[in-house]
């Protein structure tokens, strides 16, 4: 039985109240830290996920920039199984030369079209951290500052 602050007695809580009183204390301390950590959890494994997916499209863009002189090293090499699987077989003069050409143009090409991709991944990137507070603090620093001052033109422009 409760007490009325005017010191008589009153009606004991009703059972609905009761029943909601628990309901609140079973939510704030179960329910509400489960809820906290379902919203917080996937903003963690997505931060870590985009640091991971940085490094390794970091990494496919100096693969992609090294590739074409491994392909012109081993196209032009003396190596002879590099040498079969880039040159065609004997076909003999005019053929030989044009396929060889043909080849070499193709994998110029394809590996253009992967600096291009690269480029374009680590343009994207750039563009989602150029709000972030990392980004607040390079701005902040004497570095970001000189290629302000000293460049003809500002390239880091949002």
């Amino acid at each position: 039985m409760t007490v009325d602050p005017s010191g008589g007695p009153t009606k004991p809580p009703s059972v609905l109240r009761r029943f909601f009183a628990g309901l609140g204390l079973i939510l704030g301390t179960v329910v509400r830290p489960v809820a906290v950590a379902l919203v917080v959890i996937p903003y963690i494994v997505a931060y870590v996920l985009g640091r991971i997916g940085l490094v390794l499209v970091l990494c496919m863009f100096a693969l992609v920039l090294v590739s074409p002189f491994l392909v012109w090293w081993s196209v032009l090499s003396s190596s002879d199984w590099l040498r079969e699987w880039y040159l065609p077989p004997d076909l003999g003069g005019v053929w030989e030369a044009a396929l060889y050409v043909l080849r070499v143009l193709l994998i110029t090409v394809a590996l253009l079209a992967g600096v291009a991709i690269a480029g374009t991944a680590i343009a994207r990137m750039w563009a989602n951290i150029s709000g972030s507070s990392l980004m607040a603090k390079v701005r902040d620093s004497r570095v970001w500052r000189w290629f302000e001052d000293y460049l003809p033109w500002n390239w880091f422009e949002d």
